[in-house]
């Protein structure tokens, strides 16, 4: 099958997920390298960047998988594929709430070893919090929005069940991306007041608060689900 047997939009997404899988694994290769052999120093936001990766690269995957199987339904039987493409679809939104707490948490993490004023950690801590909360809910919701959780994906080959109302789940996704959106300011907002107190020059100062900042460019994950009112 070629690519341009799959449908626009699934043409958009595929490459996406390509793009995307080759930036993470450089700059994952990078940080590896600076951090195990530059510096030979692994501390807990690299393990939890690296179960990050693992798990995006997973997310990733199995889009990708699904978005090629389904553009197949030519070549194969037509339940076969919707199937396919619920049950790549069912996998990767579940993944996301772990991966999207996991990424937020290292991002915490690494701000925790600066070391900021008690206030600052106090944020800092109440982010993860919140966090973990959200996506916690947020992941239980995913996964048992039918009954049984099969039933998501295996509706189309006559599985028996029942799911939760059609809007509960992009309002949900509208909600947990809008609170995300609020701790991500928050976490990147944060290098700026921490190296703003520092005895520094402000040319200094300037350069190391927007490399740390960089989480204002955080790109949401929730890409992939178009449909859940992304």
């Amino acid at each position: 099958m070629a690519l341009q047997d799959i449908n626009p939009l699934g043409v958009k997404l595929y490459v996406l997920l390509i793009v995307s899988l080759v930036l993470v694994w450089i700059f994952s290769m990078l940080r590896a390298y600076a951090k195990l052999i530059v510096l030979k120093k692994v501390s807990l936001d690299d393990g939890l960047m690296l179960v990050s990766v693992l798990i995006f690269s997973t997310h990733a995957s199995i889009s990708i998988w699904g978005i090629t199987y389904a553009s197949m339904e030519a070549h194969v039987d037509h339940a076969q594929s919707h199937y396919i493409a619920l049950y790549t679809w069912f996998i990767s939104e579940v993944l996301y709430a772990p991966l999207s707490a996991l990424i937020r948490t290292s991002i915490a993490v690494f701000l925790l070893r600066i070391p900021p004023a008690r206030a600052y950690r106090f944020i800092i801590y109440a982010n993860i919090l919140v966090v973990w909360i959200l996506c916690v809910a947020y992941f239980f919701l995913l996964v048992f929005q039918c009954n049984p959780p099969s039933h998501f994906y295996m509706q189309v080959l006559g599985q028996p069940g029942s799911c939760i109302a059609p809007e509960t789940i992009p309002c949900a996704t509208i909600v947990h991306s809008i609170l995300s959106a609020l701790t991500d300011f928050t976490l990147a907002s944060l290098p700026i007041a921490i190296m703003w107190n520092l005895r520094l020059k402000r040319r200094t100062k300037i350069v190391i608060a927007a490399i740390l900042g960089m989480g204002f460019l955080q790109v949401d994950p929730c890409f992939s689900m178009p449909d859940r009112g992304c």
